[in-house]
């Protein structure tokens, strides 16, 4: 069988998974239903891995409908202790008053998820994704995927020095 639609790598920091961008969910959970029904996995040492996205651009359910799938496969996926949120390339923002701030750039498989309203100073490369319930202000290159609002307000907007490809 050829499995097409994700790739697993494993690094000194976890597990890559490397996603085609053409393949759709149903592809993606059953080809790691397969891959692991071929295998036998065990975690010997019972740590926490931590579970990094490539390739496709996914949303927040997507990506918690693929670390629910490893988890039902015996996988422990490494979370964050105060909020109970998988870690996928977590991100520290620095808080201020009305919003956050993000001093770096966001390369490809991380995420940056924040209810405030987020000024990134540096560039969202292809492959990263900003998910803001407010404002996204990026001041460099936004290549990546910036979602503004997106718990359903209508007025938040992405504003972006340099426009990329997706947004």
């Amino acid at each position: 069988m050829n499995i097409s639609s994700i790739v697993l790598k494993g690094n000194d920091k976890g597990i890559r998974l490397i996603i085609a961008n053409d393949a759709s969910m149903k592809n993606i959970l059953s080809d790691l239903e397969n891959m692991f029904s071929r295998t036998s996995y065990c975690n010997q040492t019972n740590n926490e891995i931590k579970i990094s996205f490539e390739g496709k651009v996914l949303t927040m359910d997507e990506r918690n409908l693929i670390l629910k799938t490893l988890q039902s496969k015996g996988i422990k996926i490494q979370t964050n202790r105060k909020t109970h949120e998988h870690l996928c390339d977590s991100i520290q923002t620095i808080p201020d008053k009305n919003g956050n701030f993000y001093v770096g750039n966001l390369k490809n498989g991380q995420i940056l998820e924040t209810k405030d309203s987020i000024i990134i100073v540096g560039n969202i490369e292809q492959g990263a994704a900003v998910y803001s319930e407010g404002n996204i202000i990026v001041t460099g290159y936004l290549n990546g995927y910036a979602q503004a609002g997106s718990k359903g307000r209508k007025d938040a907007f992405v504003y972006s020095y340099m426009s990329g490809r997706n947004m």
